[in-house]
């Protein structure tokens, strides 16, 4: 049987683990909530300045589409 992984640990397999804080724009965050106010919304808290904030959850289109204009 595998041991039990906690959701942070899972997300910071994929990367999704950290946000800049908007506040005092501080690397020091950990997720809150996997859910905010709305669905496409994480809950991180800041360690630096001790707030709670709201990231959207979305991936930036790929640079080779995004660039292209054919």
């Amino acid at each position: 049987m595998q041991p039990k992984l906690k959701l942070s640990e899972l997300l910071n397999k994929k990367g999704n683990d950290s946000a800049e804080c908007p506040f005092c724009k501080g690397q020091e965050t950990r997720l809150h909530a996997l859910f905010g106010s709305q669905l496409s919304t994480s809950q991180y808290y800041c360690e630096v300045c001790r707030v709670v904030f709201e990231r959207i959850k979305w991936e930036p289109p790929l640079e080779e589409n995004a660039s292209s204009s054919d």
